[in-house]
């Protein structure tokens, strides 16, 4: 590359800074403490979310945690509420940034959005995300979570990552995100987990 730097950008949003090509991921990353869990509530047999909420019937819960990158398709009839729950299981507190992305059926891009700005996480602590779909879901719904980790994170990745998070709560087409999500893989030192969700009507 000669004597000039060398930049990677992680995702072409307008603004997004480079990140240098020297924090480029020599090693493998640190092994990812982060457990992530999609938490489903529906009303018991018979009765509806209305009843749920006003504590007229007790909520079915269920637990559900990420495998292989992924989480078991859910319907949309019938779900109350949906969270993702990201937990921190390392020993020491980290630095937490988490990005979504939203896919309706055969649209053209995919929604983004920032749900976590640089979070402090304390071993054991535990971040949680908003994912309902649309009460009018008309077809499938693909949802994406990544979520970044480190835990002493240098000021050139703070900084990089919270201009991406600020970047993030518009459109771009699903290769950019892709590539997002590629390239953070790439960044030493951070720690990255991931999962897809497909929910149908």
């Amino acid at each position: 590359m000669g004597g000039g730097a060398a930049w990677t950008h992680l995702h072409g949003l307008p603004g997004a800074a480079p990140v240098p090509a020297a924090q480029a991921k020599a090693k493998a990353a640190p092994a990812p403490v982060l457990e992530l869990t999609a938490i489903e509530t529906r009303p018991p047999a018979g009765q509806t979310c209305a009843a749920v909420q006003f504590q007229a019937a007790a909520a079915r819960v269920a637990e559900v945690p990420a495998r292989d990158g992924h989480w078991a398709p859910s319907r949309a009839a019938g779900l109350c509420d949906l969270r993702y729950r990201v937990v921190n299981r390392g020993g020491e507190e980290l630095s937490v940034w988490a990005f979504a992305a939203r896919r309706d059926g055969d649209a053209a891009n995919v929604r983004t959005r920032a749900f976590a700005r640089e979070r402090h996480l304390p071993p054991g602590g535990a971040l949680v995300i908003d994912g309902r779909p649309p009460r009018d879901l008309a077809g499938a719904l693909d949802q994406g979570l990544v979520v970044a980790a480190a835990a002493r994170p240098g000021e050139a990745l703070r900084r990089d990552l919270n201009d991406h998070a600020d970047g993030f709560g518009q459109p771009i087409s699903p290769r950019a995100w892709d590539t997002f999500r590629r390239n953070l893989d790439g960044v030493r030192g951070l720690a990255v987990v991931a999962a897809d969700h497909e929910i149908r009507p």
